[in-house]
């Protein structure tokens, strides 16, 4: 895994800090440029060859950075923001909404990503070698033959499929980019937490294969244009009903792919939106609180507080008290 540590810093515009903050072995920290953005790039190494990446990056102006290609099938869990990214042979991915993707990352080519001004982006990828999966992927291959054509030769060409991003995941991954674990422990932690992506992961690419592309897609199609609608009107939680007439949908056939998709009622989820807004507020400007809840749709302050514990575990002011871009480097929460 050295050599990979090594390797995820060539030709890149994000400088390498000389030590990692949390203490975790091996662990390394990239950011980029401070006149261009601010925020970092965490990696870990597991020891079943997969390496965590932990991206939380601001765009002060807009910038690319390239990554090399290591040959490497990549479970990436966009948990917020916005970040396009140029796949070779994929052509240009824009991630907006929540998702998880799998893509192929052919060896020796590189993959630009592409923040614009003011873009914001927190999310999780989890690399291996597609030829020696970690073991809950190896038994979905050996379970599914049909999932097998995910797994490239040395010279294939790039994929890319997306999914929507369920709580479960958006759960895990929030615990790797935020854990609320002793460091002495943060290496087994994390571990553990991606061991519990790639399970989630891998259900959800088996699940899509057992439905049909076709109609997978269609539903997809679906769901990404509600969860559009939702992430511009999330402060008044769109009814089913209007939402099922955008897509011109059964409002219970809807709610149900909703359910089975994400894990949570299509209310749930726009208050988790209010709750994620609420976060980025409260961790990069200086809005009073009472300000913040009016903003994300509270009108009591008691209300709002009670709803981001219950979310997050800590109170809004234990997040503003939070040193920015401090990452996984002790005991503290979202």
């Amino acid at each position: 895994m050295t050599a990979i540590l090594d390797q995820v810093t060539v030709g890149r515009s994000f400088a390498r800090l000389l030590r990692h903050p949390s203490g975790v072995p091996d662990a390394v920290r990239i950011v980029p440029p401070t006149n261009l953005g601010e925020g970092y790039e965490d990696a870990f190494p597991t020891n079943d060859d997969v390496l965590i990446t932990s991206k939380q990056i601001t765009a002060r102006k807009t910038f690319e950075d390239q990554e090399p290609g290591l040959g490497r099938l990549v479970f990436l869990f966009h948990l917020q923001g916005h970040r396009a990214v140029d796949v070779p042979g994929s052509g240009r991915q824009d991630l907006y909404v929540p998702t998880f993707v799998t893509y192929y990352h052919p060896e020796g080519l590189p993959r630009t990503s592409t923040w614009s001004e003011g873009d914001t982006e927190t999310s999780i990828l989890l690399g291996f070698w597609p030829q020696r999966p970690p073991k809950p992927v190896e038994r979905a291959l050996q379970a599914r033959s049909d999932v097998q054509t995910l797994i490239p030769q040395r010279d294939d060409p790039s994929f890319w499929l997306e999914f929507p991003l369920t709580v479960d995941m958006e759960r895990a991954a929030r615990q790797i980019a935020s854990p609320s674990i002793h460091p002495s422990v943060m290496q087994e932690y994390l571990s553990a937490k991606a061991n519990e992506l790639l399970c989630l992961g891998i259900d959800a690419i088996v699940t899509s294969f057992s439905k049909g592309k076709d109609r997978f897609a269609e539903e997809k199609s679906k769901l990404d244009f509600v969860v559009r609608i939702i992430e511009e009107n999330f402060r008044t939680t769109p009814t089913v009903g209007f939402l099922a007439e955008q897509v011109n949908a059964d409002p219970a056939i809807l709610s149900s792919l909703f359910l089975e998709r994400f894990g949570c009622t299509i209310a749930e989820y726009c208050a988790r939106k209010r709750m994620e807004m609420a976060s980025r507020l409260l961790s990069t400007t200086d809005m009073p609180l009472k300000q913040v809840a009016y903003e994300v749709g509270y009108n009591h302050v008691s209300n709002f507080n009670l709803a981001f514990r219950r979310t997050f575990g800590v109170t809004p002011m234990h997040t503003r008290r939070r040193e920015p871009g401090a990452g996984p480097t002790s005991s503290q929460a979202v």
